[in-house]
C-alpha cells in the first residue's frame, strides 16, 4: 500500500488543499476586508447539493478569519425548538463577547452588548442565564419575537466588536435544518449591522431552501452573497486527484484520469473516495485506468454503504417506491402530478410521503414546486438497491354495512 493516503473520504472532511473554490475562497476574504475597513459588505450563504463541498469551503473559511483574529462561533444546526435555538445563541455569543475581550477590559459596548444578551437569553427561560450575573437590558432583545430580539444581540455584539477592533464571524453549517422562523430571524437581525458597516458577519452552508416571505427573499438578496457550489471544472476535478498524488512521487495517467472524471461527475466527495479506493489498490507509482476500473466496486460499496445509506434510513413502502420513481424519471426536478401517476395514487395520497422526504432532507423542492435529490448519482444508488420500481398496493376501505 506504501505511503499514506494523501486523500480525505468521509463527510465534512477537509481536503489537503481546497481545489476549485478560488472565487468563493476571495469573496469571503473581500467581505471580511471590507468589514475591516467599515464598509458595508454582504454576508455570504453558500448553497448546493451534498458532496460539492460545502462543509469544506466553510471550514476554510472560518480559518480565514482565526488567521486574521476574528472570534469565531462555529455553529452547526440541528432541528430545535425556538426556545432551545435561543438558548443556543446564547451560549456561542457570551463566549463571542468573551472572546472579543477579558470582563476585566470592557468597555461600555461589551458592557452594554452583556447585558442585552442577558436579556436575550432571559427572552426564553427565565432561568436561564442565571450563572451570567449580568443585569439585563430592560426592555431590550427581551420581547419574545426572535427576529426583533436577534437583531438587537447583533448589533449589541458588532458595536462591542468594534470597540475592541475585532470582528465575529458566525458560521452556520446545514443552515437547512433551521425552521422558517429561525432562518428568517438569522437573515433580518443582520439587515441594521449591515448598514451600520459594523464588523459582524455571517458565512453558512446548507442546501437551497423556498418558501420565504417576500420581505425575508428582499432582505436576503440585498445583505447576503448566495454562491452556489456544484461539480468542479474539468481541469479542477483532475487536480483533486493528480496533486496530492503527484505530491508522493505517484502519477495518474491521463486514461485513468477520464475515467475517474467519467465515473464521480467531477463532485469533491465523490473524488475523494474514489481517490482513496485507487490509492489503497494501486500497485507501484502509475496509476492506470484498469486500476480505476479495478477500485470501483470499492468506490461504490463505500458510497453505499456510508453517503447514501447513512442518508436513505428506515423507509416506508410507499417512501422507497416514491424514491424509486424518481430514479426512473430522471435527474430533473420531478412534479407531484407525474411521480402521484407512476405511483396509481392522486398528488393527495403521496403528499405525506412527499413532506417527509423533504423534511428529511433526501429531497429539496424548487420555487417552481419540482423536487429532486438532494445528492448527486442519488438516482445511481436508489437503482443499484433497487432495481425496478415496486408500486405498493394501495389501502382498501372497509365498507360498512348498516346492521
Amino acid at each position: 500500500m506504501g505511503a499514506i493516503d494523501p486523500y480525505t473520504p468521509g463527510a465534512a472532511e477537509r481536503p489537503q488543499a481546497l481545489i476549485g473554490r478560488t472565487e468563493q475562497q476571495g469573496l469571503f476574504d473581500a467581505l471580511l476586508t471590507g468589514l475591516e475597513s467599515q464598509r458595508s459588505m454582504r454576508s455570504m450563504l453558500v448553497v448546493g447539493l451534498r458532496g460539492v463541498g460545502k462543509t469544506a469551503l466553510l471550514r476554510d473559511c472560518v480559518e480565514q478569519a482565526r488567521a486574521r483574529s476574528w472570534v469565531i462561533i462555529d455553529i452547526e444546526v440541528s432541528k430545535r425548538e425556538d426556545d432551545a435555538f435561543r438558548r443556543q445563541l446564547t451560549f456561542e455569543l457570551r463566549g463571542a463577547l468573551l472572546g472579543l475581550s477579558p470582563r476585566s477590559r470592557w468597555g461600555a459596548a461589551a458592557t452594554r452588548a452583556a447585558a442585552v444578551l442577558q436579556s436575550f437569553g432571559l427572552g426564553a427561560d427565565g432561568s436561564m442565564m442565571a450563572k451570567w450575573e449580568v443585569a439585563a437590558a430592560d426592555g431590550i432583545a427581551d420581547s419574545g419575537d426572535l427576529a426583533a430580539d436577534l437583531t438587537q444581540v447583533i448589533l449589541a455584539m458588532g458595536d462591542a466588536a468594534l470597540e475592541n477592533s475585532r470582528g465575529v464571524v458566525i458560521a452556520v453549517d446545514e443552515i437547512q435544518l433551521l425552521s422558517q422562523t429561525q432562518y428568517a430571524a438569522l437573515v433580518s437581525a443582520f439587515h441594521r449591522p449591515f448598514l451600520r458597516e459594523l464588523p459582524i458577519t455571517l458565512v453558512g452552508a446548507g442546501l437551497p431552501r423556498v418558501g420565504l416571505t417576500p420581505e425575508i427573499e428582499r432582505y436576503a438578496k440585498r445583505i447576503f452573497e448566495f454562491p452556489v457550489l456544484g461539480a468542479l471544472t474539468d481541469a479542477d476535478a483532475r487536480r483533486v486527484l493528480s496533486e496530492p498524488a503527484a505530491a508522493l512521487g505517484v502519477e495518474f495517467e491521463k486514461a485513468a484520469l477520464d475515467a475517474a472524471v467519467e465515473l464521480t461527475g467531477r463532485y469533491p466527495y465523490f473524488l475523494q473516495e474514489l481517490g482513496s479506493a485507487v490509492w489503497s489498490a494501486k500497485v507501484g507509482s502509475t496509476i492506470s485506468a484498469q486500476d480505476v476500473a479495478a477500485a470501483s466496486a470499492q468506490y461504490y460499496q463505500t458510497l453505499d454503504d456510508t453517503f447514501f445509506a447513512r442518508k436513505f434510513g428506515p423507509t416506508t413502502d410507499l417512501d422507497r417506491s416514491y424514491l424509486r420513481a424518481m430514479a426512473e424519471a430522471g435527474p430533473d426536478p420531478q412534479h407531484e402530478s407525474d411521480l402521484a401517476r407512476m405511483l396509481d395514487r392522486t398528488v393527495t395520497q403521496c403528499s405525506q410521503t412527499r413532506r417527509s422526504l423533504l423534511d428529511r432532507g433526501l429531497l429539496h423542492e424548487f420555487d417552481s414546486g419540482g423536487v429532486a435529490f438532494t445528492a448527486p448519482h442519488f438516482g445511481r444508488f436508489i437503482k443499484r438497491v433497487m432495481p425496478s420500481l415496486t408500486v405498493p398496493a394501495r389501502a382498501t376501505r372497509r365498507r360498512r354495512f348498516d346492521p
